[in-house]
């Protein structure tokens, strides 16, 4: 004997009508939203008033963490929302706030003497820098060679600060400092090759006072740090007081071929600047 159906409530009807108009609206919803177009831009008011308004979406907002006024949130492609936690009038202030404590961060690690640093910041650019600067930050490097007191240290300070200011990691030793870090002392083997890696993965070294100490351990190790530094395309800054024909018919042969084709060597010369006493020119 089979069931008798059972009878439908009054009103399930009506119910029923209704639940299927809403699945059917909110379909038609979802795939309204999903023809919409995704912008990348900024003005986000008419993109809003045309979406969301008609719709009665809320728009989501969030405050900025510099004015602390609030303003609609960009929507991503995937139709998520991103916070971004400025407003576009106050990002310029932020990402320059950023660079100038990044700066100040790489400048205090640099190991540059405040001398130079003062120096390099006061006096005006030499009439040969522009072309190094926009060497160095290509990756060409320097070699600077003259007399004593033309201002080589000084240039280099200059170099080494423009490309701080790009965010470039800068490490400034002379050549006496590198020999007296690798010298064998009461450290490990490990500490020492721990070290040497340093002086060969710097994305810029700065060696200033090149050839000043000249014995044979320093050369050897000089060459070791210019030959890594070459072949791992590192940039590398270096200052001398010598001619590089006297330092290629040196010790220094092998470095000075490998400054040479790793970047820019120039001559600098003119009057010594501590003492003003005329020098010779290169």
């Amino acid at each position: 004997m089979e069931a008798e159906p059972r009878p439908i409530a009054d009103g399930a009807d009506e119910w029923i009508t209704k639940m299927k108009q809403s699945i059917q609206e909110s379909e038609r919803i979802r795939q309204e939203r999903l023809q919409r177009p995704v912008i990348d831009s900024y003005d986000y008011r008419q993109y809003y008033a045309s979406s969301c308004g008609p719709c009665d979406l809320p728009v989501p907002t969030v405050a900025c963490m510099e004015c602390g006024n609030e303003r609609p949130i960009p929507p991503r492609k995937d139709g998520t929302y991103a916070d971004s936690p400025v407003c576009e009038e106050c990002r310029p202030v932020l990402i320059a706030r950023h660079n100038a404590a990044k700066y100040t961060g790489l400048l205090a690690a640099s190991d540059i003497p405040a001398r130079l640093v003062r120096e390099a910041q006061s006096c005006p650019p030499y009439s040969f820098l522009p072309g190094l600067v926009e060497a160095a930050k290509a990756g060409r490097g320097v070699l600077l060679f003259g007399p004593t007191g033309t201002g080589k240290s000084v240039a280099l300070a200059q170099i080494a600060l423009a490309l701080m200011r790009e965010g470039t990691a800068v490490r400034y030793r002379t050549e006496k400092d590198i020999a007296h870090d690798m010298r064998p002392k009461d450290f490990s083997e490990d500490d020492r090759d721990r070290l040497r890696h340093g002086y060969h993965n710097d994305p810029c070294l700065i060696i200033d006072d090149l050839g000043r100490v000249a014995s044979a351990y320093a050369v050897e190790v000089i060459e070791d740090i210019i030959d890594a530094r070459y072949g791992w395309d590192r940039l590398t800054l270096c200052a001398t007081n010598l001619l590089p024909a006297d330092m290629t018919a040196g010790q220094y042969g092998r470095i000075v071929s490998r400054l040479y084709g790793a970047g820019e060597v120039r001559g600098v010369g003119g009057d010594d600047k501590r003492r003003g006493k005329k020098g010779g020119k290169p």
